[in-house]
């Protein structure tokens, strides 16, 4: 039995004679507030992903686009991401600006890390295969016109040897902070990709697209399938994407670089936290501790004054 035995079926290819096929699902699962967090979390875990109606009020969005807009007016140097190869750029986008290290660089980002139903919604997906989550990114995404779409991909093919499960090792909130439309490329989710064998791709028709209106969020699983649609619009296209991993897991972005010690002292406990500023620690089930400094707790760093000496 492989690890794709144990996930739910294919729609495409588990059934017989005896039993027609599972019907695909047309659009993303939408869910306007109050939420219904039980419904939400059976839904990604079912379905892959959903798109969460009204995350962010009106007033934070524009916050943050203030915030934005003027660190890419003042940063024309950060017009494209420094890939590692022609093959990376091509994925990441030619067109398109991606920023992390955003805890020095915006200043309403760290409460949105931290935020209550994000951390909360991912612990609960995460928290079955880990002992604490990380913040695997915080990656401001501005999607250029005439950018082409992007790849199909799982955001865990960066971790290709943890195998998939019932529960993922990563999830990903996107959130809008434009509005995300057919025309200038919103977010294709392949809905029960998570449970495909890893050689299947998806077809076209399998692939749809998560329209959203600023202060909406796309949630998904890491292990679902999903790209960046083609722009086709004369505007770009922005959104934050907001990703946390199980704490046994090298994250994405190196935070401990992006984001300075002494502005990670200034950061709220929570988002230390999720930096990387406290154990992994599993011994209550069998397993070990994680992410020591100098055989002892990270967070001895944090203190005003105390400054990392080799001992």
């Amino acid at each position: 039995m492989t690890h794709a035995d144990t996930l739910s079926p294919d729609p495409a290819s588990a059934h017989s004679s005896a039993s027609p096929p599972l019907p695909l699902a047309q659009h993303v699962p939408v869910f306007e507030r109050p939420y219904d967090w039980s419904a939400i979390d059976a839904a990604i875990l079912q379905q892959g992903a959903v798109v969460l109606r009204a995350l962010l009020s009106p007033g934070h969005v524009q916050q943050v686009n203030q915030e934005s807009d003027s660190w890419l007016r003042d940063h024309q140097e950060s017009e494209h991401p420094s890939a590692t190869s022609d093959e990376h750029s091509d994925f990441l986008g030619r067109r398109t600006r991606r920023i992390h290290g955003l805890c020095r660089k915006l200043a309403s980002v760290p409460a949105l890390i931290e935020h209550p139903e994000l951390v909360g919604w991912a612990e609960r997906l995460l928290l079955p295969r880990a002992a604490s989550i990380l913040l695997n990114s915080a990656e401001l995404i501005q999607l250029g016109p005439e950018e082409k779409a992007q790849p199909p991909h799982r955001d865990t093919e960066a971790w290709h040897r943890v195998e998939r499960s019932t529960h993922p090792v990563m999830v990903n909130a996107i959130i809008a902070l434009t509005p995300f439309t057919r025309e200038n490329g919103a977010t294709h989710v392949a809905l029960n990709s998570y449970a495909w064998p890893e050689e299947r791709e998806p077809l076209a028709h399998e692939l749809v697209q998560a329209e959203m209106q600023p202060g909406d969020a796309l949630l998904f699983r890491g292990d679902t399938i999903h790209c960046g649609g083609e722009n086709r619009t004369a505007l770009a296209r922005c959104g934050l994407s907001i990703s946390y991993c199980a704490g046994w897991l090298r994250p994405y972005e190196n935070s401990y670089l992006n984001v300075p010690l002494e502005i990670a002292r200034t950061l709220p406990a929570k988002v230390q936290d999720l930096l990387g500023y406290a154990l992994e620690d599993a011994l209550a089930v069998g397993g070990r501790r994680l992410g020591l400094y100098e055989n002892g707790d990270p967070r001895a760093v944090l203190q005003v004054g105390k400054t990392p000496k080799p001992k």
